[in-house]
């Protein structure tokens, strides 16, 4: 596994969508911040937007998962624990 930070400017949804179709990534992971329901109406929401328009499966890890488990183990993953893994 490779882990690479990026940054874009433009609409977060549609730069995500490009860059998974630049790359030829197969599955989407996405964290989803809770949102109350009037600002997720009047701003709209990334998750949703990547998983109706994304062409492979979408992953979307509720805000409760804060701390995954890195590399099958139970501890915190973290950028270098995850890069330590691969």
């Amino acid at each position: 596994m490779k882990l690479e930070v990026v940054m874009r400017i433009g609409r977060d949804y549609i730069q995500i969508l490009e860059f998974v179709r630049e790359h030829r990534i197969d599955l989407i992971i996405l964290g989803r911040q809770g949102k109350t329901a009037f600002s997720a109406l009047l701003f709209g929401n990334v998750a949703e937007r990547v998983v109706r328009k994304a062409d492979c499966p979408v992953l979307v890890v509720p805000q409760a998962f804060r701390e995954a488990g890195a590399a099958g183990n139970a501890e915190p993953a973290t950028a270098s624990r995850v890069r330590r893994s691969t």
